[in-house]
């Protein structure tokens, strides 16, 4: 999680998870929007396809993280090829 606090809060903190939880979230439920989502992630800098699979690693069910492994390196190419 990431706190979230600045003057336009008006004093009020928010928590946020981190930008590759919550591209590894959406991997994991693996709906369309998601993995359009995920793509602009990294197309704008926003996660980084090395940390990300490290996140993936963590998950607890070795098939699923497969899963998340194969969708993230073919969206990371996709990028590549400027697809």
């Amino acid at each position: 999680m990431v706190r979230v606090e600045s003057p336009v809060t008006g004093g009020a903190v928010g928590y946020c998870l981190e930008t590759h939880d919550l591209a590894v979230s959406k991997y994991v439920a693996a709906r369309p929007d998601d993995r359009a989502f995920n793509r602009l992630l990294l197309q704008h800098g926003l996660v980084n396809v090395h940390t990300r699979r490290a996140r993936c690693a963590q998950l607890a069910d070795a098939t699923l993280a497969h899963q998340v492994e194969v969708a993230i390196v073919g969206d990371w190419t996709t990028l590549r090829r400027g697809a």
